[in-house]
């Protein structure tokens, strides 16, 4: 009776050993790192393909500058508003760029008083030079991108038109710039863009 029951275990242990063979248990175990590398290499080549069709489009934004649309230069000009004189009101004083409509310098009407003998209002922002003599100016407005048309116009080498200082309202002083896009092929405006800086007496802020 003993040795039946335990041949009826042993026929069944190896039947059951023969379906788990035949279900490919161990060959997917073996196998299991394949579907990792496979989908490491779908991922990279993917990403190669996004990274270089990004590459490619960049490539077309710089290399189309100026190519369908335009803008005129307007005469080089410098505009101030506020001031560093303490009995005027301002905080500060902004000397504006008309290149990219932007701040060239600002200025404290505080003095700097760390030369006793000579003490000067305290310079905040000034441009930054490089190597190659230009400038960075702050809050130059850089690029106007058409994203249909893959085209971009370097607005930070513009001179933008600038007008006279205004006084809008409460004592303040505004300055006002426009920069007038054009289609190269027709001279027809396309859009304006307008610019204006605004400060206020007694105050930091700059609108």
């Amino acid at each position: 009776m003993k040795i039946s029951l335990t041949l009826i275990i042993a026929v069944f242990v190896i039947f059951c050993g023969g379906l788990v063979v035949e279900s490919g248990l161990f060959e997917a175990g073996r196998d299991s790192g394949q579907p990792l590398i496979l989908l490491q290499q779908t991922t990279g080549s993917e990403n190669s393909g996004t990274a270089n069709a990004a590459a490619e489009e960049n490539a077309q934004l710089q290399a189309a500058d100026f190519t369908t649309f335009t803008a005129d230069n307007a005469p080089a000009k410098t505009v101030v508003i506020g001031s560093t004189n303490p009995q005027s009101g301002f905080k500060f004083q902004l000397e504006l760029s008309s290149k990219g409509a932007a701040v060239r310098k600002a200025t404290f009407s505080e003095f700097d008083d760390r030369d006793y003998k000579d003490p000067q209002p305290l310079a905040i922002l000034s441009p930054v030079k490089l190597t190659d003599g230009s400038e960075i100016l702050t809050m130059a407005n850089k690029t106007l991108v058409f994203v249909e048309q893959k085209l971009q116009l370097p607005l930070n080498r513009l001179h933008w038109e600038s007008y006279s200082v205004e006084t809008p309202e409460y004592g303040s002083q505004a300055a006002r710039f426009e920069a007038v896009i054009k289609n190269k092929d027709t001279g027809e405006p396309v859009l304006k863009l307008i610019k204006t800086y605004k400060v206020l007496p007694d105050s930091y802020m700059l609108d």
